[in-house]
């Protein structure tokens, strides 16, 4: 974790996206701190944003339901998941296809554009 300022992060930020040679991607997830700051705005005003997925604690579902904003997926809290963060070990932590609604939910809206 680093501390840093707007200007610091919205110069990083650039040259991560212009500087990086992406290739053909269909998804590019960009990982943001909590809340609304610096970083969280100059994300969305120098990256193109087709869509956003939000993760909540566990009171998110309470909260989607008082928004209407749609929830796809409830990951448990599972003490295992942090061992295997600290082992540096996160990408074998199997979620048993929770995802999957998410993901079909982001391919759906990607056809739906390109079908307009």
């Amino acid at each position: 974790p680093v501390a840093w300022r707007g200007p610091v992060v919205s110069g990083i930020i650039s040259q991560f996206w212009g500087e990086t040679h992406w290739g053909d991607i269909d998804y590019l997830f960009v990982d943001m701190p909590p809340g609304t700051s610096d970083v969280f705005l100059t994300v969305f005003q120098q990256l193109p944003v087709d869509g956003i997925v939000t993760v909540s604690a566990p009171q998110g579902e309470a909260v989607s339901k008082k928004y209407d904003i749609p929830a796809y997926a409830t990951l448990p809290i599972d003490p295992s998941f942090a061992s295997l963060c600290d082992a540096g070990k996160v990408e074998d932590y199997d979620v048993e296809g929770a995802l999957d609604t998410i993901v079909e939910q982001v391919e759906a809206a990607h056809h739906e554009e390109k079908a307009e």
